[in-house]
């Protein structure tokens, strides 16, 4: 199949074609022709948009469908829908699941059901059997069969032993063990950042101290065993701080943070919408500029969704009752560029979403190049949407973004000699 792409302007620093306006001419998967007006008389489709701006396809490194067991929430064909419509090409899915993503037949049945879609679904194993913080899963043998990183989603792994095994198993292989910091004893029935909104509220809080004591911890465990580390979800200005101290030591350290902890804040919840409510919280407008100075500065290498469905039983109740997680997929980028448009040019922001992830668990960097894999996404960074709850693809409907203006339309993706236009 024969796909060419008019007067595209490539975002890609990696590319010999950044900032240029092009056309591209894609032949069964492989990128073909890139340069000025491309004539064939074979081609299959023509594509053809307004303000169309094409990268290296984004990579979601943190988000959740929930098939098996809790299709409930999501199932495949709603999360990876929702996932083409975000402009991913490339989804890495959290091992939460029924029954819990830790073995190499879990790894290969995710692999398996994903294989004829439009995008590259990559399982996360899980760290310990069950998420239960207990014993070690078999890391190796779920790295064979295409487990890309090791986490328990948001279980912390309160046993240090535990954690200090994990470091140098998935060390022995390269594997990216990847820390969700956050202190259960320090946080027990919390709701919302601790602070004058919490208190406003009536809340339990949840102290900046739960996350920052559970980074300090784990950058020890990794110094003392020599290993890199990924921290997910990054929420405070303190824990940027210990990171960037740890990398100035020579540590290999990376982070990621989820996209709603960069467009609200802790005020923000004091109407009480659950669809705010997400762990981490949201902290201060103070945490939230030293998130973008991280960003800025090297120091956080992705922004994530942390996509997490929930069933509208969940939202709809009491705040105290209400679970954490909103649905991300399709506004992630939207999101990102909103907040980061003053502060990043477009390629750094771009960067988040593709080399930046990509680098965290070793994949291949997909440059727009001459022979290489089409990989793609297809945007208008200038077209604002609103979201509708009708346009919402994933079978749960909790997001926080419905009714808000974003900035960026996203056209759609080419991947794996298949193309899917939104």
């Amino acid at each position: 199949m024969k796909i060419v792409i008019r007067k595209a302007k490539i975002v890609d620093n990696q590319s010999s074609f950044h900032q240029k306006t092009v056309d591209i001419l894609v032949n069964n998967g492989i990128i073909d022709q890139i340069g000025g007006e491309i004539s064939d008389a074979n081609i299959d489709h023509e594509i053809h948009l307004e303000n169309l701006h094409i990268s290296q396809g984004w990579f979601d490194l943190r988000g959740r469908i929930s098939e098996p067991g809790l299709e409930h929430k999501e199932d495949f064909e709603t999360g990876i829908s929702a996932a083409i419509k975000g402009g991913f090409t490339d989804i890495a899915i959290l091992p939460s699941t029924i029954p819990v993503i830790q073995s190499k037949s879990d790894v290969s049945f995710i692999k398996n059901k994903a294989f004829s879609t439009a995008i590259n679904v990559h399982p996360i194993g899980a760290i310990s059997k069950d998420l239960a913080g207990k014993e070690i899963t078999e890391m190796y043998d779920m790295h064979k069969h295409g487990a890309i990183a090791f986490s328990d989603d948001q279980q912390f792994i309160e046993n240090p032993n535990l954690m200090k095994i994990a470091l140098l198993y998935s060390k022995n292989f390269s594997g990216t063990l990847m820390s969700f910091p956050h202190q259960l004893s320090l946080n027990k029935g919390g709701q919302v950042h601790e602070g004058i909104t919490s208190t406003r509220m009536g809340l339990k809080g949840i102290p900046s101290l739960s996350e920052e004591i559970a980074i300090d911890r784990d950058l020890a465990l990794a110094e003392y065993c020599e290993s890199p580390i990924h921290f997910s979800c990054i929420s405070t200005g303190k824990s940027i701080a210990k990171i960037q101290n740890a990398k100035a030591n020579g540590q290999k350290i990376t982070s990621s943070i989820p996209v709603h902890n960069l467009y609200f804040i802790d005020s923000d919840l004091e109407g009480f919408d659950t669809n705010l409510k997400v762990m981490p919280p949201f902290r201060t407008s103070a945490d939230r500029e030293l998130l973008i100075e991280g960003i800025q500065n090297g120091h956080i290498q992705a922004i994530v969704s942390d996509h997490q469905p929930q069933e509208i039983e969940l939202k709809k109740c009491e705040f105290d009752n209400a679970e954490f997680g909103i649905i991300g997929y399709q506004t992630c980028f939207a999101a990102a560029y909103s907040v980061l448009e003053s502060k990043l040019d477009l390629s750094q922001i771009v960067h988040l979403f593709t080399d930046g992830p990509r680098g965290i668990v070793g994949l291949p960097i997909n440059t727009i190049e001459l022979g290489a894999k089409a990989n793609f996404t297809l945007f208008n960074p200038a077209k604002e949407f609103t979201l509708d709850v009708n346009q919402i693809a994933s079978k749960s409907k909790n997001s926080p973004f419905i009714g808000k203006a974003l900035k960026t339309k996203v056209y759609g993706i080419i991947n794996k000699g298949q193309f899917e236009l939104v």
